[in-house]
């Protein structure tokens, strides 16, 4: 019987072996199928990627990269904040940033002789790959910086940051999504500068940005020249971006002519009424602080009644808000440029603390929101 045994155990052992190769064969064509599912869908992200990115592109410069970055994290979960600076004289200014631990760099000017990720992608026109180590920009997270290259020198740098080890040297799909950007970004910053040479807004018939500071710099040297009060409201319209991405750009396209119609009334003869780009807007005009806040609480309270049925039809739009800032010489800033930067510093303070509101600053380092702060203290 133990001969019949040894005499089958052969038979048995290579049974047992095809068996396993089986399930070998088994588990590597599900992996082949996992792979294939993965790339596909990599494919179908990086091409419409590529589609939004363009169509974006022909409208602005930071739409644009809000589309790329929204792609990329589509491409690559793991990525936590993205970053992006251009070349700006000696230097790297950051112009869109994504992610908390990006916030406290809004609005920097990055040495482009630095050591830091953006610098060097952009210095060296190559990609910059940092494995979780120790970072001037990122600390201690992984990072992918790579150039915007345009006829063999870098104008921009964008990087995307991650807390955990990843490997960015097979993200193939993301590196090919940011040359298709850089081109789309040339592209739209060409437009943007054709764009400043014109005077009025094609959508809402405002005042260009250019054109809006240009008379906005004539306006405060002759109010300064007089003595007399000049006054700036910078406004942002909140979360408009899910109003476009809801209804769509035509309808966004008409909701922004009618908030630049209500501006203009509101505004008066007297003011300079310009489109800032997007959903931004300006106004100017010779009043005091308190006159200039009294109007843009008017504003605000006109914007958040309107539900704009009137330009657009029974669709149910949801109610939009506006964050204004405002900023006056000579209280502010001595001219122009610094009063700008006032009226927006105050417009972000709004917007941190609720939106929806008005805000200024009762001194050099005190920004304030005008009624709802001043009535919680004088309760």
């Amino acid at each position: 019987m133990i001969g019949r045994l040894l005499a089958g155990l052969p038979v048995l052992l290579a049974v047992t072996a095809l068996a396993l190769a089986w399930s070998e064969v088994q588990a590597m064509l599900r992996v082949l199928q996992l792979e294939r599912r993965d790339l596909l869908r990599e494919r179908m992200l990086f091409t419409e990627g590529v589609r939004q990115i363009m169509t974006a592109a022909r409208r602005s410069p930071q739409g644009m990269l809000e589309v790329l970055d929204r792609t990329a994290r589509s491409l690559l979960p793991a990525i936590e904040t993205t970053l992006f600076a251009e070349l700006d004289g000696d230097a790297l200014s950051i112009r869109y940033l994504q992610g908390e631990q990006a916030e406290p760099l809004r609005g920097a000017r990055l040495d482009l002789g630095g050591k830091n990720i953006l610098a060097t992608a952009c210095r060296l026109s190559h990609r910059v790959v940092v494995d979780a180590g120790i970072e001037p920009l990122i600390g201690e997270s992984a990072g992918l910086a790579l150039p915007f290259v345009e006829a063999g020198h870098s104008r921009a740098a964008i990087a995307f940051v991650c807390r955990d080890r990843v490997r960015f040297d097979e993200s193939d799909a993301l590196v090919r999504l940011v040359e298709v950007a850089a081109s789309a970004y040339a592209l739209a910053v060409d437009r943007r500068v054709d764009q400043a040479t014109a005077t009025l807004d094609a959508l809402t018939g405002l005042l260009t940005a250019g054109a809006f500071r240009r008379r906005l710099t004539d306006a405060v040297v002759a109010a300064q020249r007089r003595a007399q009060p000049y006054a700036l409201l910078f406004i942002d319209t909140d979360h408009f971006k899910a109003c476009n991405d809801t209804y769509g750009h035509a309808v966004g396209d008409a909701v922004l002519a009618e908030i630049a119609g209500l501006l203009r009334h509101y505004g008066g003869d007297d003011a300079l009424v310009g489109r800032n780009g997007g959903d931004e807007f300006c106004i100017a005009l010779p009043a005091t602080k308190h006159a200039a806040l009294r109007l843009a609480e008017r504003i605000r309270c006109a914007m958040a009644s309107d539900d704009f049925s009137h330009v657009i039809g029974e669709i149910p739009l949801h109610r939009l808000t506006m964050s204004i800032g405002v900023a006056s010489i000579p209280e502010d800033a001595p001219d122009a440029i610094r009063l700008v930067k006032a009226a927006d510093a105050a417009m972000y303070h709004s917007k941190r603390h609720g939106r929806n509101g008005v805000a200024f600053f009762i001194d050099a380092d005190r920004p304030m929101m005008w009624q709802r702060e001043l009535e919680a203290q004088s309760a």
